[in-house]
């Protein structure tokens, strides 16, 4: 499968950016599932850890492995230059749909991720459904914005300081969404060993409460490679089937 490692220059960052991308053979149009990596991983972090290429030639779609720091994939309010989420869902987006022959639909983009990126891949699905039309999270940290850090205060990240907690607690944005009917697809799960998984479950109440559609799943399992190797092909066959639909 044509595998590319590309830099391209953000005007919203205002600075060359690396991503990777895994084409299918054909051509196109593809659908496209954007890969969010977690805090300390960038762009190479799927191809690295997973068999990236084979499962996602198995099903026929493009995938996006866009870099993005350690921003939470969040707008960070008063740095210049750190305008991560817009990045993401303008430059990031338009390169790809500009550069590649895509379906340039909310129903061709699907967007995932694990720890901090699967939290940034229901984030942005939440605030963007016209550019996502679905996303999934593995072991997500679902309380960015929205309540402490599970370890408490101490862990807590800084970064939450600089942005508009209104704008990025996913509680909050899952309400609005339902309000304005505009509810992405969403997948999640957790390992019922891992430090994330109560606010997973808590996420999970809270769209039972909203009576929003949604696939939620645990299996045992702490936040780490082995458990991410094992629920990836599942949250792939999700975003497949939604991109398919």
């Amino acid at each position: 499968m044509p595998t590319a490692d590309i830099n391209f220059y953000s005007r919203t960052l205002g600075l060359h950016v690396p991503m990777n991308v895994i084409t299918p053979r054909g051509k196109g149009p593809f659908s496209v599932l954007y890969l969010l990596h977690g805090l300390g991983g960038d762009c190479t972090a799927f191809g690295r850890s997973l068999p990236l290429a084979d499962l996602i030639e198995r099903r026929s779609i493009m995938a996006v492995c866009p870099t993005g720091g350690k921003s939470y994939y969040c707008n960070l309010a008063g740095t210049l230059g750190e305008e991560w989420e817009s990045y993401l869902v303008r430059d990031v987006v338009r390169f790809i749909d500009g550069t590649f022959r895509t379906r340039d639909e909310p129903a061709g983009r699907a967007i995932g991720g694990i720890s901090m990126g699967g939290y940034g891949a229901l984030m942005l699905a939440l605030r963007h459904p016209d550019v996502f039309g679905s996303a999934f999270s593995m072991s997500g940290s679902l309380y960015f914005a929205a309540m402490p850090h599970p370890r408490g205060e101490e862990y807590q990240d800084e970064l939450v300081k600089l942005v508009a907690p209104a704008n990025y607690d996913l509680f909050r944005l899952a309400e609005q969404a339902r309000q304005q009917g505009t509810v992405p697809a969403v997948r999640f799960d957790c390992g019922t060993e891992d430090i994330l998984v109560g606010c997973n479950r808590q996420f999970h109440a809270r769209l039972d409460e909203l009576g929003i559609e949604h696939q939620y799943a645990e299996s045992p399992g702490a936040h780490d490679m082995e458990y991410w190797q094992r629920q990836f092909p599942a949250n792939l066959d999700f975003a497949a089937e939604k991109l398919r639909t």
